[in-house]
């Protein structure tokens, strides 16, 4: 049905001039961006919670639009972070349905 759970991979997203795409998380905020992912087949997606950084953590339910799907990142430290957005690779999950 196309529902899959989503993985950042080590690799990180770049601009058309081939830098990477680096944002900075306030201090101990919530923060919704669009992450960049591999699949463009997929359309619905769970990231389950990630650790991209020690205390920077991931877990949203999305929606994969034009290549992206928006995620709130939450930073826990008590200063900003410095963080290249990485790609997400995309798994299909299996959907079990109790009757």
């Amino acid at each position: 049905m196309g529902d899959v759970r989503l993985q950042f991979d080590d690799k990180v997203s770049t601009d058309e001039t081939g830098k990477p795409i680096r944002i900075i998380l306030k201090a101990r905020c919530e923060t919704v961006v669009k992450v960049p992912i591999k699949s463009k087949e997929l359309k619905f997606g769970l990231i389950r919670k990630t650790e991209l950084l020690p205390g920077v953590m991931a877990e949203t339910l999305t929606v994969v639009r034009e290549g992206g799907c928006l995620t709130s990142i939450l930073n826990m430290y008590d200063e900003d972070v410095s963080l290249s957005l990485p790609l997400v690779n995309l798994e299909e999950l299996t959907l079990k349905i109790k009757q």
